[in-house]
């Protein structure tokens, strides 16, 4: 088990690519804390985690939100004691009708409401998981 022993937290884990990375490292021996806006997939999910006997946590975050995103990481260390794997899978559209439009087909009002998602959203669980693991430093 190559993960045994190891925290992940995943954002973004209720579908998806952070589905598949949640079900992975649980099934590779991680205790894994999954992290998404839909509280119903995360208890579906969690309920499949469970069976690979490893500590699971559920957290109904919105990762747009700094506060939520803290929230997340403070609930996590409070469990498990750390976080030693970070995974952001947070994506998705809220503006495009159309999944399969290609970026060069978009508005640049449609590429620029991207930007929460696929910049601010992994910098702040990043930035917040950072300073969960440097305080235990010190």
């Amino acid at each position: 088990m190559r993960f045994a022993g190891k925290v992940a937290l995943i954002a973004g884990a209720s579908e998806g690519i952070g589905r598949a990375s949640a079900v992975l490292l649980a099934s590779e021996g991680a205790d894994v804390v999954v992290v998404a806006r839909n509280g119903e997939r995360l208890a579906n999910l969690a309920e499949e985690l469970k069976a690979h006997g490893h500590g699971v946590l559920t957290v109904v975050a919105d990762c747009v939100k700094e506060e939520d995103v803290r929230s997340a990481v403070r609930k996590a260390v409070e469990k498990f004691g750390r976080i030693d794997i970070l995974v952001n899978c947070i994506g998705g559209s809220t503006v495009i009708k159309n999944a399969r439009t290609l970026v060069e087909d978009m508005s640049l009002a449609e590429f620029e409401s991207h930007e929460p998602l696929s910049r601010i959203c992994p910098s702040q669980s990043s930035r917040a998981s950072c300073n969960s693991t440097s305080s235990r430093r010190s």
